[in-house]
């Protein structure tokens, strides 16, 4: 289900006494690496929120042609996938993930090994809520970047068809 940022207090009440574990990402071409890393996720238990980057940010990030799929196409993308409890854009702006980790209070936040950069950004509010830093072991199969530069042989995943 997607949801808006204001909301996220809700999946807490929802949850009752069950973990939350929150992922963040850009999501954009939907393919088999972000299916493993949701369900991963889904695999931990409890209940699964998806945080999807803004396109600015993704931008700021990645450069002036991406994202591929606007923000809301991401989201859309990652719910059909029915790999994910909620799905919700997260705010714009640099403190846009610590305010969303902050609201949520999630019993984790999940990351792949190889995106552990924003370890240092995250690690000290979530102890602050009490949350704890879940790292990914399982193998990177590829990312848009690779895909759109050629590096990458992966299948893009059309998500509609996936959940079933």
């Amino acid at each position: 289900m997607i949801i808006s940022y204001e909301h996220l207090p809700l999946i807490r009440s929802k949850a009752g006494s069950e973990p939350i574990y929150l992922k963040a990402g850009t999501f954009d071409m939907f393919h088999e690496g972000h299916r493993d890393i949701l369900e991963f996720v889904q695999s931990l238990g409890g209940v699964s929120v998806i945080g999807i980057s803004p396109d600015s940010r993704v931008q700021a990030r990645k450069g002036p042609s991406r994202p591929i799929r606007t923000q809301d196409q991401r989201a859309q993308d990652v719910e059909a996938s029915g790999i994910a409890d909620f799905v919700f854009i997260v705010p714009d702006g640099l403190l846009g993930l610590p305010r969303s980790i902050r609201r949520l209070r999630p019993y984790a936040f999940v990351e792949h090994r190889d995106d552990s950069i924003g370890v240092g950004l995250v690690e000290p509010l979530l102890r602050l809520v009490g949350a704890r830093y879940v790292i990914s072991e399982i193998p990177r199969v590829c990312s848009t970047t690779d895909i759109i530069a050629g590096k990458a042989t992966s299948t893009l995943v059309n998500a509609n068809s996936y959940a079933s």
